[in-house]
């Protein structure tokens, strides 16, 4: 949605999607990327400024153990699939 409308109000504006990389910082230093997306958590010391909130939700219609509201504890005592993001393998946002 965002870059339709990007291209429609400034078409002669493009985006580059690149995958999760450990050398953000250096392509923002060499002026490879212009700017990047990413959860406030991976920031760094560069300038930045929040595009929305959001809250993290953990849902499935099938899974009958996740009765609402369902606790922390119920969370934890529940297997899980965690993704671990670049080189270094980041956490993820829920850790």
């Amino acid at each position: 949605m965002v870059v339709e409308r990007l291209a429609r109000e400034a078409p002669s504006v493009s985006f580059e999607f690149l995958s999760v990389s450990d050398e953000f910082e250096e392509l923002l230093r060499r002026g490879d990327v212009d700017f990047l997306i990413k959860p406030e958590v991976f920031m760094s010391k560069h300038p930045h400024a929040a595009l929305f909130d959001d809250i993290f939700v953990v849902t499935c219609g099938t899974n009958k153990q996740l009765s609402e509201p369902f606790t922390f504890e119920q969370y934890m005592s529940m297997g899980h699939v965690a993704v671990k993001f670049g080189n270094t393998r980041k956490p993820a946002i829920d850790e």
